[in-house]
């Protein structure tokens, strides 16, 4: 992780400087999330049970495969902290149309807020933090909007990128730990697709709790429910 030790070394007496109070914020984020710095490559089966309305929206697009819509599509998921695989299990136009959507939600989204801390790797100097609205901004590059803004009271955290849109992450705690609640992408079309109502097993692999269920949400200005995900084997590989 490439933070300045000054991030850490802010003395909390007295009166804070509005500088002091952002790397204050800062720091305790990036300390929260610390134990998603370190990830144990891990395999899945995922299972996905598509809505009613995925459903049909599936079998007017492949009719040729509207016995397959009305069954859950199964994939495998191999992470690792740099890499992420996902694979049907039983390949068609279907599934890989489905695909698409496994891909952002667990190699784009759980990727990036999950298997790694999204402040991993991220750099930090002084003159890259600002005041934004009220948040906590830190650029990729001074004066730049692109980068990471911190809310300083919800722990939420917004990630501007230049080819991925926007990212938003919220966390809470679960037994002590700091683990997603919702997770969302804004893309540059316009699309949003949201992962939420978390369930996180309590089988661990290295010390990392798994994620049992969740939802996927799509649309554009108010994303529906698409779809569940259920995780099962999960096992180091």
């Amino acid at each position: 992780m490439l933070f300045a030790a000054t991030l850490f070394t802010v003395v909390f007496v007295g009166c804070q400087t509005a500088h002091q109070r952002r790397v204050s914020v800062l720091a305790d984020r990036v300390q929260k999330l610390k134990p998603l710095s370190s990830y144990k490559a891990t395999w899945c089966r995922v299972e996905a049970q598509l809505t009613e309305p995925a459903r049909a929206r599936y079998q007017q697009m492949f009719p040729e495969e509207s016995a397959r819509a009305n069954q859950d599509v199964a994939f495998t998921w191999k992470a690792r902290e740099s890499t992420c695989e996902v694979t049907a299990l039983d390949r068609s136009a279907l599934t890989s149309n489905y695909k698409g959507f496994l891909d952002t939600a667990l190699c784009v989204l759980l990727q990036t807020h999950w298997v790694n801390s999204p402040f991993d790797e991220f750099p930090y100097a002084p003159e890259r933090l600002s005041d934004k609205d009220g948040k906590v901004h830190l650029a990729i590059a001074e004066g730049k909007d692109l980068g990471l803004t911190l809310d300083p009271v919800a722990f939420d955290v917004e990630t501007r990128t230049k080819g991925r849109g926007t990212m938003l992450a919220s966390y809470a705690q679960t037994d002590g730990e700091w683990l997603p609640t919702r997770l969302e992408q804004r893309t540059t079309t316009g699309l949003q697709i949201v992962l939420d109502d978390f369930v996180w097993d309590s089988n661990r692999i290295d010390s990392r709790r798994l994620p049992r269920s969740l939802w996927i949400a799509v649309g554009e200005e108010r994303p529906i429910q698409h779809s569940q995900l259920k995780f099962s084997e999960c096992r180091e590989y």
